[in-house]
């Protein structure tokens, strides 16, 4: 995997993020930063176009803005939740505040629009996407 993905490797991304969440909570249970290390570049790689083009579209799986550029967690709402939720783990073990501070940025626009009272984030039930 670290060959195949890493630096000189695909630079490609999955659209739906949870090898990155994976790969957060094993470096944390090793406490070997080669899978912290590994998660960083899939995270960063959202929003540069890695993604074939789907029907959705590219929001769909975030890979329409740079995560440290985004401003609201758009497209499918897990996607959505699972690249931030991940993107805050490499922060805090990185001490990166700038993708802090973007995520929570995201964050403070998002939770009071999207969602609802009883706790789910997101906007319909069909295809689960956050509305623009």
């Amino acid at each position: 995997m670290f060959e195949t993905f890493g630096p000189e490797g695909l630079q490609k991304s999955c659209g739906h993020a949870e090898i990155e969440l994976g790969l957060m909570e094993f470096a944390r249970s090793t406490a070997n930063n080669k899978y912290r290390d590994q998660a960083q570049p899939f995270i960063e790689r959202h929003g540069h176009r890695t993604l074939p083009d789907i029907e959705l579209g590219r929001v769909y799986g975030q890979d329409d803005t740079p995560v440290r550029e985004r401003t609201v967690l758009v497209g499918h709402a897990v996607r959505a939740l699972y690249h931030a939720a991940s993107s805050v783990d490499l922060a805090a073990d990185t001490k990166d505040t700038e993708l802090l501070a973007a995520v929570e940025r995201q964050w403070e626009n998002s939770v009071a629009a999207r969602t609802y009272s009883t706790g789910p984030m997101g906007s319909h039930h069909t295809r689960e996407p956050f509305w623009r």
